[in-house]
């Protein structure tokens, strides 16, 4: 047991919790680090097609086709394929939604659609295996809904997922019909719209933002999906794994142990999965989630090597493991970001994921160092929820 631990109440361990979950906020805007705008955006044939008549930005050829997009035997179909892409759709299909037949209306997930949405929302295709796609209203408000939001979709599938938990009503798009409710069977567009919201959205998957106030947030360095022809590799046999595109926001970032640091868990898109540690950078905190206090009698042993490439811009304390860090502090225990001195005198932050959380010893200071101890954030509590090494 740590010096002074029992002196701490539950109560005040609480409140200092509290303090700091309140001051966590979520930045949901898309910059141009996002997977949408590192995927060069709406395709350019997806946007004169919006823009303009239902034909404009698609032209007519054959090819030989199957459902997984990848090249099939057989007799060649007319399919409509975008002027500037890879993007294509079998041109009955078209026909069918440009006559304003019923059978051109979709349902997925509690949704209503016709082709011509998908292909607004299309992004640049490479190959007809790769087909992206991204949403037209988050694009449109400048913010997705969640942090953990995808800005970019490996399907449609997951492109109208996303939509059908979107808080409504959604912004207003040009050149995109939506309709909401119970529509009349001789109402002017039940058979002219892009889509249609019949019920409420369905709840949201992510847990309620004060569950991830303690764990850090990433960003994609990489794009972690699955491709044609490829196996994604995964940490055990038992795990799910994350799939997501270079610039994704990644919530709720946990570095289980039994994985040495090489693997982290996390959320994104509103799946939970793992992901290789490599792939993703992990953002700083702001600076009302840092302790500045740079004198302590905590100090604790690494568990992990910590030196990230963004270390002098962000303030990150680097390590190798085994390393004795002194002076440690932070706002509250179980919070993601500690502070602390490397052997070389130098003051940084750093992830309490890689540290021995049983290394934790409490020494003694001089009394004109010392903190007070009603400030709290520096104190050890003496009741700790698991850290975010914890296996999961």
């Amino acid at each position: 047991m740590l010096a002074d631990e029992q002196a701490v109440s539950e109560t005040s361990t609480q409140r200092h919790r509290s303090i700091s979950t309140l001051a966590k906020e979520e930045d949901c805007s898309i910059g141009p680090k996002s997977s949408f705008h590192q995927l060069k955006g709406f395709c350019e044939g997806a946007q004169s097609f919006r823009r303009g008549g239902y034909w404009d930005g698609l032209k007519q050829a054959m090819a030989h086709v199957s459902n997984n997009s990848s090249p099939a035997s057989g007799e060649p179909l007319a399919i409509g394929r975008c002027l500037n892409c890879e993007y294509y759709h079998i041109y009955k299909e078209l026909t069918l939604d440009s006559d304003g037949d019923s059978r051109a209306n979709f349902l997925k997930f509690g949704l209503l659609y016709r082709m011509r949405f998908l292909i607004k929302s299309h992004i640049p295709a490479r190959t007809t295996s790769e087909i992206r796609y991204a949403c037209l209203f988050c694009i449109r408000a400048g913010h997705t809904v969640h942090e953990g939001d995808a800005t970019v979709f490996q399907s449609a599938d997951q492109l109208l997922k996303h939509l059908a938990r979107h808080p409504q009503p959604l912004p207003a798009v040009p050149g995109v019909t939506v309709l909401y409710g119970q529509v009349d069977k001789d109402h002017h567009q039940i058979e002219d719209y892009d889509i249609h919201f019949p019920s409420p959205p369905a709840p949201s998957p992510f847990p309620e933002i004060d569950t991830f106030a303690q764990f850090p947030v990433a960003a994609a360095l990489k794009s972690h999906v699955q491709r044609w022809g490829e196996t994604l590799a995964r940490p055990d046999d038992s795990t799910d794994v994350l799939r997501f595109f270079v610039g994704a926001k990644i919530v709720g970032v946990e570095f289980p142990e039994k994985w040495g640091g090489k693997w982290c868990v996390g959320w994104h898109d509103g799946a939970r999965g793992a992901f290789p540690a490599k792939y993703a950078e992990i953002e700083g905190p702001k600076q009302n989630e840092i302790s500045f206090q740079a004198t302590s009698a905590v100090s604790l042993t690494t568990r992990w090597k910590w030196d990230p490439p963004d270390s002098p811009r962000t303030g990150w304390l680097t390590f190798n493991k085994g390393e004795t860090i002194k002076n440690v502090g932070w706002l509250y225990q179980d919070h993601w970001c500690w502070s602390g001195t490397n052997s070389k005198g130098k003051f940084g932050i750093f992830p309490q994921s890689h540290v021995n959380p049983n290394s934790l010893k409490e020494g003694a200071i001089s009394s004109a160092t010392k903190r007070p101890q009603t400030s709290g954030p520096m104190r050890l509590f003496s009741r700790r929820r698991p850290s975010s090494t914890a296996s999961s």
